[in-house]
């Protein structure tokens, strides 16, 4: 369905007009995004802690399985993922740096305080619920810094914390509200379509012909070579291909006047598409969007996403009796979503493989085996962080633990949360990084390199003997 791949159509063919119109080119996209994410996820690090907190993070980062695979898929988790360690190194640059202006230092906060509008409205663009969810951090977190400030009778604190809510919460509600495709569409969008509908043509593919016609027909229901085209198809007339093709112009523009052709307009009974006169910002969407801010803390409304990601189906669905229809129903269940973003698949679903993409239960159980691992180091890097009182491990602290709970609430299905889960744990190695691990890991990480040392120093002498 093209309204499903509505959003991307920007981004693939921003791609395509430089790389070259081949699916190929967007693994590679994606590929490079996943470097970013490393290094922005080292300069955040560093920025909270120091080198070897930086290293530890993008180590994590750059080698967990499950990132390296969908790093080089063609799907957009990858650039979602770098646009969420973006956001947050940028709302933290914006916090530290709001507290340090003089000498020179207003442009380059302001430049900051744009550079993270715009992450957030492409995160939002994207995958718009992690856009409320950043929001939702940023506002927990900063409520904690306005009650202090407030407190101590510090007025500059609130006024930036209630900046950057308000930046957050703009962005994520106007960029749901904006028609980005027909922002940055063509004046004439039908004339496109004509000579992509000529070129199908001309090489036989009359069913793909069809579809770019019937497109421009959608756009300008009396535009002349449009309907010449496809009546050269319907009545098996190629010889019509030489008859509107001179219309067009060597830019591939439409001429100052369009040709009238109301009459096969109405023959065929077309509907004129109101996608050209509608306004770019529909304020009927951000009426929309700002009803679904304010009602994404009702339980009723949690309980028909959980439905809806449950509607979908399949072998890999978990706890699908389970609704909300209460405050007290969501509290209950808070326990057991944290376990079900870490942890699943649990042990005893590791070998069923049922279904379509069952083999991936196999990949998931393995990376839930390094997570089991690093569970000391979580609660070793939640406490540092919990009782580092500084507003930068709260909000990191925050954003973690209501992205887990929202996922494990509302992602009903095995598969889609190990995709899933990178929107969460990239942000939780980072925590883990600036923490520090604990000495039992520093421990087994010296023995490691040790027997390896040792390993590789005995085989070079068995070689050197021989």
């Amino acid at each position: 369905e093209y309204t499903l791949y509505r959003d991307l159509s920007l981004p693939i063919a921003a791609i395509y007009k430089v790389l070259g119109v081949s699916p190929l080119h967007i693994m590679i996209v994606n590929a490079w995004l996943g470097s970013i994410t490393v290094i922005l996820s080292y300069i955040l690090a560093r920025g909270l802690a120091n080198v070897r907190a930086a290293r530890i993070a993008a180590g994590f980062v750059a080698f967990w399985p499950s990132f390296i695979f969908w790093s080089s898929q063609l799907l957009k988790d990858t650039v979602v993922s770098m646009l969420i360690v973006a956001a947050l190194a940028l709302t933290v640059s914006v916090w530290k740096k709001s507290f340090a202006l003089g000498g020179g230092s207003y442009g380059r906060t302001v430049l900051h305080w744009f550079a993270l509008m715009f992450v957030v409205m492409g995160l939002a663009y994207f995958r718009y619920y992690m856009g409320y969810l950043l929001l939702a951090s940023v506002g927990a977190a900063m409520a904690i810094a306005i009650g202090r400030a407030l407190f101590d009778h510090r007025w500059k604190p609130a006024i930036v914390a209630l900046g950057l809510v308000l930046s957050v919460g703009t962005a994520t509600v106007v960029v749901r509200s904006v028609d980005f495709l027909k922002l940055f569409s063509t004046r004439h969008p039908e004339q496109g379509y004509v000579k992509q509908g000529l070129a199908y043509q001309r090489h036989g593919d009359l069913d793909q012909a069809t579809a770019a016609y019937q497109r421009a027909i959608e756009f300008n229901p009396q535009y002349a070579p449009a309907h010449q085209g496809l009546s050269s198809i319907l009545t098996d007339h190629s010889s019509i291909l030489t008859d509107h093709s001179s219309i067009l112009t060597d830019q591939g523009k439409p001429e100052d006047t369009t040709p009238e052709f109301a009459s096969v307009a109405s023959s065929l009974r077309v509907v004129a598409s109101n996608e050209l006169t509608e306004p770019i910002l529909d304020s009927e969407k951000l009426q929309q969007q700002v009803a679904k801010l304010v009602l994404s803390s009702n339980a009723s409304w949690l309980g028909r996403v959980r439905q809806g990601m449950i509607g979908t189906g399949g072998h890999s669905l978990i706890d699908d009796k389970i609704n909300f229809s209460s405050f007290w129903d969501i509290l209950t269940y808070t326990p057991r979503s944290l376990a079900l973003a870490f942890l699943t698949p649990f042990p005893g679903q590791w070998f069923f493989t049922q279904g379509e993409t069952g083999i991936f239960r196999l990949i998931a159980a393995a990376e839930v085996i390094l997570i089991y691992m690093l569970i000391p180091a979580i609660l070793y890097a939640c406490w540092n962080l919990f009782t580092w009182k500084r507003w930068e491990g709260w909000f990191l602290l925050l954003f973690i633990a209501i992205t887990a709970i929202v996922h494990g609430m509302t992602v009903a299905n095995i598969g889609i949360l190990f995709r899933l889960r990178l929107q969460f744990l990239i942000p939780l190695f980072i925590l883990i990084g600036i923490s520090g691990l604990p000495d039992i890991y520093q421990r087994f990480f010296v023995s490691l390199r040790r027997r390896f040392t040792a390993l590789f120093s005995s085989a070079a002498d068995t070689l050197s003997r021989e």
